[in-house]
Order: C-alpha cells, then structure tokens, then sequence
C-alpha cells in the first residue's frame, strides 16, 4: 500500500486527498458541539478509544507493509516510537475531544498526500513535502475556523495538525522505508520543496492578518 504506486491514477489519488479535507472542512461548525456532547454522554476516553482503534488498525496496515520484508530494528523503535507519540499527545488532548479527532483525521490525510505523491516523487523530498502540505491544509482549516461563529482561530491547532502530519511521514519513511522512496531530493524536488515551503510561511502569516 505505502511501498508501492498507488492502483488507482494519480487523479483519482488526489481526489481522495481533496475528498477527505472536503470531509475535514465541512465538519467545522459542529465538530465541538458534538464532540462536546459525546463526551458530556459517553465520556472523554470515548475519543481515546476511537484513537487507540485507528491505531491498531494502522499497525495493521505496517505488518501488511512488511509483509516478505526485512527491515533493520532501528525501523522498529522508529515505529514503536512513532506510535507512543501518538497514544501519548492523544491522551494530552483528551481535556478537548475534538482535538483527539484532528490528530486521527490528519494522520490519514498525511498518509493520503503521501499516496498522491509517490506518482510523481520518488526521493527523500517527498516526507517533507506531505507534512508541509498537510500544514498549509490545517492552517486553511483554522482560518475557515475564524469566520465560523461557534469557532475560534487556534494556534495549538495548527501545531497539532503539523505534528500529525509529520509524526505519519516519519512512521512512513523512518519506519517503513519504502523501497520505491531513495535518493537525496533532486533539482526539480528541491525547486517544489522551497516552492510548497514558501507557501506554507505565506499561509501561516495570513492566517495572523485574519
């Protein structure tokens, strides 16, 4: 899944990526308010049960990655570290439930642009370029975040999202180290890196102008 292109075209793998923060953006005006009311009727480990559940099915994925695979054992620490962060940032968020959310949803949108890139990205740029995309996408979210009523921009966000996003590419490229991904960046990879680079400082500083 991770170590191999993508099946479906690369289209069809952005779509996903468009789909699911599409998905991430239409739930802003009641996210908290739900969020809030499952954890008022079920409880706050609610939502700690729901990230321990993605997270098992996530190393559910990796032994299908590793499948006929022979990995050195720091790659193991790198994943069993990967994971640890994220069971433990997810129980520092359980006072904000939604939060715990974001952490999972961005996770998989970072796996996603992952996926989208490998059409076209074959070098050590692409972990780079996934979680600043995966940045520019979050940052977007709280400034949507600003215009809604019942929300407010959140700075804590934005560094949640991030950390999501790159807590994914390091599970992806320290701990699973696709075959398919090798090689210092190259010229044209360096020339998109700088490019999304600066995107993302533009981004985030609009986001303080609004």
């Amino acid at each position: 899944m991770l170590d191999k292109l993508p099946k479906e075209s690369e289209r069809l793998s952005w779509l996903y990526v468009v789909l699911w923060t599409l998905m991430i953006y239409s739930t802003i005006p009641f996210a908290r308010p739900v969020a809030e009311w499952i954890a008022k009727n079920l409880g706050i480990q609610f939502f700690l049960h729901i990230a321990a559940t993605a997270g098992v099915i996530g190393l559910i994925l990796v032994f299908i990655n590793l499948k006929g695979r022979s990995l050195p054992l720091r790659s193991y620490f790198w994943l069993t570290g990967v994971t640890v962060t994220i069971i433990a940032t997810a129980y520092q968020l359980r006072e904000v439930p939604a939060d715990v959310i974001h952490l999972v949803e961005y996770v998989i949108l970072s796996i996603l642009v992952y996926r989208a890139l490998l059409h076209r990205i074959h070098d050590y740029s692409i972990y780079f370029l996934a979680t600043l995309m995966v940045a520019i996408i979050g940052t977007l979210e709280e400034c949507i975040q600003w215009l809604v009523p019942s929300r407010v921009f959140d700075l804590r966000d934005i560094r949640t999202n991030f950390i999501a996003g790159g807590l994914a590419q390091l599970a992806i490229g320290a701990g699973l180290r696709p075959t398919l991904v090798s090689g210092s960046p190259s010229e044209p990879s360096l020339r998109r890196l700088c490019q999304v680079t600066g995107l993302a400082f533009l981004t985030l500083g609009l986001s303080f102008w609004v």
